[in-house]
């Protein structure tokens, strides 16, 4: 008579059964899946890192042309306008953008520091601020007068 432990042995060489097969394929296919999906939000967020980083540089740019004067001429100011705020509009790079520049006053970051006499200098200053939105973007800084 022989041994049950032969007759298992015997089956197991000969290979799966179809249930282990079936269940094998259905974890594959959960790892295919689950991987799949992983590289669409992957690709999702790259295309967007890309636009937001395109309409960062767009930004930029046309804050510089606005520091710089060399955007066309804006709308403004009107005269009863107390920051004397003008306003560009437009598109740059397929973006819509709206820059404004407007003169503001601000306390003299040189008064009251050490070694500096405060009855010479001013105690405020006007400055022009510019700020930038596009596509969502905004960028701001302060300049002197004329620069």
């Amino acid at each position: 008579m022989p041994c049950t432990s032969c007759r298992t042995r015997g089956r197991a060489a000969r290979g799966f059964t179809l249930l282990e097969s079936v269940a094998a394929l259905s974890v594959l296919t959960g790892v295919a899946i689950i991987c799949m999906q992983l590289r669409v939000q992957a690709a999702v967020h790259a295309v967007e890192l890309s636009e937001r980083a395109s309409a960062q540089h767009a930004a930029a740019a046309l804050l510089e042309l606005a520091v710089s004067g060399m955007l066309p001429a804006g709308e403004g100011p009107e005269e009863d306008d107390p920051l004397q705020r003008i306003t560009w509009t437009g598109s740059r790079l397929g973006k819509k953008y709206t820059c404004t520049r407007e003169r503001i006053t601000i306390k003299n970051p040189v008064a009251g520091a050490p070694g500096v006499n405060d009855g010479a200098v001013a105690q405020l200053v006007e400055m022009n601020r510019f700020s930038v939105e596009c596509a969502g973007v905004t960028l701001e800084t302060i300049r002197p007068l004329g620069k």
